[in-house]
Order: structure tokens, then sequence, then C-alpha cells
């Protein structure tokens, strides 16, 4: 969302951005505060809230709302109401795993008041397709967005005989697969000769003010795993780190075992890093995720994913680095921000109704 908001202020559009937990404002120093204007709402109860976010927006009615995540959603439809109604972009940012259910069924019952449903997978459009084939005409399907210059290639370089590394960003929970990637490469690294791999794992262990939360359960099993496999010394949980793009020439390859994903910025990241990737073949990761710059897996299959690490263990680096070249190629190519803000600015074109040969002036 930041990514989008500053770049449809340098195509020259006036951005209004609200939010309404005054407290978690650490995006704002990443905002072009000369280009955007930023309206905190202090509303604490849900209904005042709305109201008062409403109220905001129709003092001065934009052209277009765009919001993100299940709430800004709602909020935004419900703005939209009034004798001169606004267009609506909502998106979907993630996949419906546990599919129709009456959360759902009220989520995108609402979307029939939205002029457009953005989602960042074909998968998850696939369910809304499927499931609710009235609101088909207002998907669109767009892909994550890359700072390209942020997450870009850094040489990186292999002492022989040395570990592979390879990095996984994900929270640490059971649709992350933690638990079965750990036995898989347990599997992996006992090959005859043996295969040098290490993981650095960085993710949420839900612990708070260290000391673990009924959240953390899962992680707690993974150190017991961990202890039973003997991989405490290859096998490293790293807190989460807000500068990862300043870690990633230390590592080999991008990682990501999850049952389920919409579109990971974890892999869009390393792609675009030059980083080989290993992935769950789910969601658009087989669409994303070529052989030229990686490996696809079945995430319920350990001696699958066991088959993926070994590949990739006794792979040359003269392959490896012809992939990392692919994945900077391919991500140029998929995540640009450029493709990404243009694509939307189409959409607020078509959801207000203008042709791009009719467009008034950018507001």
């Amino acid at each position: 969302m930041v990514r989008l908001v500053n770049a449809l202020a340098v195509l020259g559009h006036r951005i209004r951005l609200i939010t309404y937990f005054p407290d978690l404002d650490h995006f704002l120093s990443e905002i072009d505060l000369s280009r955007v204007e930023v309206i905190s709402q202090r509303s604490k109860s849900k209904t005042t809230r709305l109201l008062s976010i409403r109220r905001t927006i129709r003092s001065s009615p934009p052209d277009c709302i765009i919001s993100f995540l299940d709430t800004p959603n709602i909020i935004a439809i419900a703005s939209s109401f009034g004798a001169k109604p606004i267009p609506v972009i909502v998106s979907e940012r993630s996949y419906s795993l546990s599919g129709v259910n009456t959360a759902t069924w009220v989520r995108f019952n609402t979307f029939r008041w939205a002029s457009k449903i953005v989602t960042n997978s074909f998968a998850q459009a696939q369910f809304i397709t499927t499931n609710y084939p009235y609101l088909t005409h207002k998907l669109e399907t767009v892909w994550n967005s890359v700072d390209l210059n942020q997450f870009r290639p850094s040489k990186r370089t292999h002492v022989a005989n040395s570990h592979l590394r390879i990095a996984v960003a994900a929270s640490i929970n059971p649709a992350k697969n933690t638990l079965a990637f750990m036995r898989a490469f347990r599997k992996a690294i006992s090959q005859n000769p043996p295969i040098q791999l290490a993981v650095d794992w960085y993710g949420n262990n839900f612990f708070a003010n260290g000391r673990p939360t009924p959240s953390s359960s899962y992680y707690l099993q993974a150190l017991d795993l961990r202890r039973q496999l003997g991989l405490e010394s290859i096998f490293r949980f790293q807190e989460p780190v807000k500068n990862l793009q300043d870690h990633l020439h230390l590592y080999d390859a991008a990682c990501l075992p999850s049952i389920y994903e919409g579109c990971p910025n974890w892999i869009c990241e390393g792609m675009a890093a030059g980083l080989p990737i290993l992935a769950s073949n789910v969601s658009d990761l087989p669409l994303i995720v070529t052989p030229e710059i990686g490996w696809l897996f079945a995430p319920n299959s350990e001696d699958d994913m066991t088959r993926a690490l070994i590949d990739f263990a006794q792979s040359t680096h003269q392959t490896r680095l012809q992939m990392a070249s692919a994945a900077r190629g391919r991500a140029e190519q998929l995540f640009s921000l450029a493709a990404f803000a243009e694509r939307y600015e189409r959409l607020i074109y078509e959801a207000i109704g203008l042709c791009r040969d009719q467009r008034p002036t950018k507001q």
C-alpha cells in the first residue's frame, strides 16, 4: 500500500491516506509527505471510527477509494454510499483456504458494491469465480510489487566445502510448514556422501516480552524437533528483521515451504535479490517460479521437499549463478513498481468510467 501510494503520487495523482491506528505509524517514514496527505483518525470504538472515516471521505469526495485488507474494505464500501457514489477498489491479499463459510459469504457479498476487486493471486481469483460467479466481471489479478532498488543482487562468494545457506522469511506457524521442512532437511543432509546445507529462518515466534504466548506453541514444537534431529547448529531461528535485504548477500537460495500462499512477498523479494528459489508448488508459485530460477516441491510430501533440497545442493556453482541472473530478470519483468502502479492507474480510470483519452486532471 505504501509503495502504491508513493507511486501514484509520482504519476501526478493527489493522494489522501487515511489511517485509524495512530500508534501504528511506523510506515510514515516511508511516505513521501511532500506529495501525500496523511489523515489519522483517533476514534476508538468501531462504530465511531467508521462514521468518522466516512465523514472525512464524504467531506471532500475523492474520485476513487482504494482499500487493502478486510476491515478497510468494509469501511471503504460503507464510505462510498451517498448521493454521489464513490468508486471503490477493494483487495484480496491472501488465499481463502477455509473455503466458503459465513464470514467469507458476508465478506464477498459486500463486494457487490465494489467497482473492482484486486486479488494478488490467480488462485484467489479462481476461488471467487467458482464460489461467487456474480463477482467475476469485477476481478483483476495484480501480483505484488517489489522495490527493485532495495532488493537487488549482491556479490556472493561460496567457499568450497562450506555449507550452502538457505534463507526463509516467514512466521513460524503450521501454515508455513516448519516441522515437515525440518524433517525433510534432516533427510537431505543425511545423504551419502553428506550434503552441506544450512538454514536461517527469519520469523515471528510470537513471544511477548521474552515469554511464550499461546501462539508460540508451534515454535516450541519446532525447537523440540530441532533438538531431536540434532540440527541446532545448521537450522537456526532468527528474529524478524526490518532490513532483511542487507543480509541476503549471505545466502545461496530463498525458500518458502508453505502449505498455502497468496503471492508471497518473500519469494518476490528473493527473486529480486537474485537468489535461486526453493518453494511449494501452491497457489500462483508454479506460474512465478520457473525451472530456470528454482525448484518447486509438494509441501505435503517430505520426500519431495527432500528431493528439491538435494537437487539444489548438488547443483553446480555455475548453474546457481545462471538461476540468480534469471530470477532477477523475471522479478524485473513481473514485480516492478512502475508496472504495478500503471495497472492500478488503469483500474482507477476504469472504475470511474473514463477512457484513457478522456482522462481529467489527475486527482
